[in-house]
């Protein structure tokens, strides 16, 4: 199961993964950095039925501050030693698009030692500016180790894109506009 916390003025963005309690339950701690009002998305696989996606509201309350998120004028992202490049072979309302992050260290070294989470080389959610449009994407290969990591997907309307990709312990957030 992935659970994804994100701000209606996209600002916040997580990606969690609740623990299994059993008989059916999960669990998952997390806390809210701001008010405001949040949407969250269940997105899970029952056991000998079709992936399923869960949307929730929530306001959390307290003097609301939003922020204008604009698109990033590059698709890089820096996370501790590491980079992470994002790259579209076509970037094109409802074809297919080729998606790849690139991982190297802050010398640009490639990383080639990716480990698997929860079962693959990464996890990549894409939300639409109103939240309306929601995509979970695995890789073409799981077991990929890097440095790059593809995707395939079909992004189903244009507008302001917000992009979170999980590979291994990272997150990044890449806005952008289709």
């Amino acid at each position: 199961m992935h659970i994804l916390v994100i701000s209606h003025d996209l600002s916040i963005f997580q990606h969690l993964h609740p623990n299994y309690d059993g008989e059916g339950k999960f669990s998952v701690k997390s806390s809210f950095p701001k008010a405001g009002t949040y949407k969250i998305f269940a997105d899970f696989l029952p056991e000998g039925s079709a992936q399923q996606l869960a949307k929730y509201d929530l306001i959390v309350e307290g003097e609301e501050h939003y922020e204008t998120v604009n698109s990033d004028k590059e698709l890089i992202k820096h996370v501790d030693d590491l980079i992470f490049e994002l790259k579209f072979d076509d970037l094109a309302v409802k074809q297919h698009v080729l998606m790849t992050f690139t991982v190297t260290d802050s010398k640009r070294n490639k990383i080639t030692n990716l480990e698997p989470y929860l079962g693959s080389a990464g996890h990549v959610v894409i939300v639409s500016e109103k939240m309306d449009e929601f995509l979970h994407v695995h890789p073409k290969d799981e077991a990929a180790k890097g440095p790059d990591v593809e995707y395939m997907t079909t992004f189903p309307i244009s507008g302001n894109i917000k992009f979170g990709d999980n590979l291994n312990i990272l997150e990044s957030f890449i806005r952008f506009h289709l």
